[in-house]
């Protein structure tokens, strides 16, 4: 017997032990359900659809330090959480109404004994929010995790909350007009413009004067308590609460690269490379391009100092313009422009102001156009906190081949950078999870990565999408209604594929009635010449350049012949998953053209 083998085995058994014990408690408040005690709370006066940035502040003592102090939070649309000044998190995951996520974080090592501050900004992007935000209205909610921790829950008349109207929407109109830029159908939220003068700086911190700020109320359009439990369960006027399914967001500093050109200024790179400031003499008119050499996404971070009344306009782009219709190679960058999405800040002439976007920015250039007034504009930092699922690339392929390197390279961090709380089909534009774009998504992250968490994710919200008719929304979430027939087939693709990876009946049996409703819908559509007949929705298959809008010449006549070998193809895979599952009759069904098993 190799005494040594044996050795081994036994230390990463033990390691994997050990592993699992220091994961416990994460383990059990995964599984174990919040019984809800707090509300959501809103501001007394903002609208609740509106576009509103609130601030929602509370003073709590402790009489030591915790060693663990474990709360839940949500809110409506989007939450920056902060404890003593200090930035902890951001949620929620999107989710849809029947599905509203809540985060569980330990936030004991923001905490000290005595007086303690917990603060969260939430934004509602209001009706031009991105097409991924459902809202009911702009709301907060948080909740220890039990008795020791309940001093901080939310309720009506307990945190106190102030309308910040410093943040203004800046509309991106880009829905329709496509002439605007070259392409791109931007569905992300309205960009930013803050004014520094109204800003109340500071408001996140313990030191800071809360007593003009107004009490928050219950989250309740009447202004009558609107929370209510059943089985535990909190829900409020329609919107449940469910945990977390994914990982929470990694955010990283990352410097930015370099400067490509300018114009008004000499050539500075030290404040991107946080060596030293970059300082901007009044009444001047500069413009600096940063070029970060690849695609990323996340929230640059601007830090001033002075510069009251400047205007800074920054824009952000993944490509450069030689005109509407060329983009051409991305690192030239001589005699092309620059047309993309864009923030304003206006200073307010206070030292350290922080310029933060309210949501993720895709970028590869940016460009900072700045116009000072009376005084000089000293622009501290200027660095980009990079945003992306905490995925760990396991799997490796090279060749002697540059090229090859490269296309793998890229690869890997085109689909780690759209890996966010769910599976963004692009990171610039559409910024949706769309179910074709997402199987290509999921058995890239299978092969390299192993993590099946956004897949699972995934899977289950497009299942949570499907109509009354059976079929899936083409991307879910999503607050409006786009339905592409031949996506809830790739769904149960899908399905299949992760069958093929994973050993887990448990999770896919959940979809057996989602996979009959979509194929029965196809049957309805076949033809005695065992062709599928007229297609409804959006009959979109694919993208040749006689097809129109994707779809096939014939969609909407019948005898559509991509359709149909797509329907058999899937029907493989149905038959496949019944199979998985024990249900041998229900295979032979599909191999056989039955398909009617809701009766059976």
């Amino acid at each position: 017997m190799n005494t040594n083998k044996i050795k081994i085995a036994y230390t990463k058994r033990m390691k994997q032990i050990l592993w699992f014990i220091a994961l416990f408690p994460q383990f059990l408040l995964a599984i174990q359900p919040v019984k809800w005690q707090a509300q959501w709370i809103m501001h007394p006066e903002v609208e609740p659809q509106s576009y509103a940035v609130v601030l929602f502040r509370k003073n709590f003592n402790l009489n030591s330090k915790p060693d663990s102090f474990i709360i839940h939070v949500s809110a409506d649309n989007h939450y920056r959480l902060f404890v003593n000044g200090k930035y902890v998190l951001r949620g929620p995951a999107r989710g849809d109404l029947s599905h509203w996520f809540y985060e569980t974080i330990d936030i004991a090592d923001f905490l000290r004994s005595g007086k303690n501050i917990i603060a969260a900004e939430v934004i509602n992007w209001g009706p031009k929010r991105s097409f991924s935000y459902f809202s009911q209205m702009t709301s907060f909610i948080l909740q220890g995790n039990s008795s020791k921790e309940e001093v901080i829950n939310t309720s009506a008349g307990s945190w106190k909350c102030f309308h910040n109207k410093a943040i203004y929407p800046k509309i991106v109109d880009w829905m329709f007009d496509r002439t605007t830029i070259n392409s791109g159908l931007y569905l992300g939220n309205p960009t930013d413009s803050v004014r520094g003068e109204k800003y109340p700086w500071g408001w996140e911190t313990l030191d800071y004067n809360d007593a003009d700020w107004e009490l928050a109320k219950w989250a309740d359009v009447a202004g009558e308590r609107g929370t209510q439990y059943a089985g535990g369960i909190l829900y409020s006027a329609g919107k449940l609460l469910v945990s977390r399914r994914v990982p929470i967001l990694k955010e990283t500093p990352v410097p930015f690269q370099k400067i490509g050109r300018v114009s008004g200024i000499e050539k500075e790179e030290g404040f991107i490379k946080g060596t030293h400031p970059l300082t901007i003499s009044s009444h001047r008119k500069v413009s600096l391009l940063i070029d970060q050499t690849h695609l990323t996404v996340g929230y640059p971070e601007m830090l001033v100092s002075g510069g009251k009344g400047a205007r800074i306009q920054i824009t952000y782009a993944e490509n450069l313009l030689l005109n509407r219709e060329v983009k051409g190679n991305r690192d030239e960058i001589d005699g092309k422009y620059m047309v993309g999405i864009k923030d304003v800040f206006i200073p307010d002439g206070g030292k350290n102001r922080l310029f933060k976007p309210t949501y993720l920015r895709a970028f590869r250039f940016i460009q900072l156009d700045i116009e000072t007034e009376n005084e000089p504009l000293v622009i501290e930092k200027y660095e980009h906190v990079e945003c992306r699922s905490p995925l760990e690339l396991k799997a490796k392929f090279s060749a002697d081949n540059d090229l090859v390197n490269w296309i793998m390279e890229a690869g890997w961090r085109t689909i780690s950078l759209c890996a966010q709380d769910y599976l963004m089909s692009d990171a610039y534009y559409e910024q949706l999870q769309y179910v074709g774009d997402s199987r290509v998504h999921n058995l890239a992250l299978f092969t390299l990565s192993g993590d099946n968490r956004l897949t699972r994710n995934a899977l289950l919200q497009f299942d949570q999408s499907r109509i009354s008719e059976g079929l899936t929304l083409a991307c879910y979430p999503n607050a409006f209604y786009l339905i592409i027939p031949s996506y809830s087939l790739i769904w149960i693709d899908q399905i299949y594929d992760y069958m093929m990876w994973r050993d887990d009946k448990a999770f896919i049996s959940q979809f057996e009635l989602g996979i009959q409703n979509v194929l029965y819908w196809f049957e309805q559509r076949m033809q005695p010449n065992g062709l599928i007949g007229k297609m409804e929705w959006w009959g979109a298959l694919a993208w040749p350049r006689h097809y129109q809008n994707g779809e096939p010449p014939t969609i909407y006549e019948g005898n559509n012949t991509l359709y149909t070998l797509h329907y058999a193809y899937t029907l493989r895979h149905a038959a496949a998953i019944f199979e998985f599952l024990g249900e041998k009759e229900k295979a032979d069904g599909v191999i056989d053209g039955r398909t009617r098993f809701v009766s059976q």
